[in-house]
Formats: structure tokens, C-alpha cells, sequence
């Protein structure tokens, strides 16, 4: 989440807790121990300037839904509703 506030584009293991945080418009998510899909996608980013600057934008755009500022009108929210 913090590569991704810096717009850094992910490269991750394909799990149920990054899709929390990710899709295919900001990572690249591999099979769990394929070596070779975190190698073929860093090798992806760095020959495609158009791709990995698009995903960096929305690497951004999604780590911004988790500011604290977000989190904390949200938790304010709940509160409310329950009081």
C-alpha cells in the first residue's frame, strides 16, 4: 500500500488479502511460487512505459481510498449510525 501512495506499480503473489488492496489495473498478481510470472511481469513494467505509467496512476488513485482521512470520516460514519 505504501509502494502504491508512491505510485509504484505491485508485483505480488495472487492472494485473497491483495485483491483486498489491488486489481489488474495497479499489479501484476502471480501464482503462488512462479518465479518466472514476477520475473515476466517486472520485465513487462520495465519495457512498457505506457503500461506501467498507466498503472502507476492508478496505483495512486487506489492507495488514496485508504488515506486516514478516508478511514477515519468512514470509522466516523459507523459511529454514527450506531449511536
Amino acid at each position: 500500500l505504501e509502494a502504491m501512495a508512491c505510485g509504484l506499480p505491485v508485483i505480488a503473489t495472487d492472494l485473497p488479502a491483495m485483491r483486498d488492496y489491488v486489481d489488474e489495473s495497479c499489479a501484476v498478481l502471480c501464482k503462488r511460487g512462479d518465479a518466472q510470472a514476477f520475473a515476466d511481469g517486472l520485465i513487462h513494467l520495465c519495457e512498457d512505459e505506457v503500461n506501467r505509467s498507466q498503472m502507476s496512476r492508478a496505483c495512486r488513485e487506489r492507495a488514496l481510498t485508504y488515506s486516514w482521512e478516508r478511514i477515519a470520516e468512514q470509522i466516523l460514519q459507523i459511529y454514527n449510525r450506531v449511536l
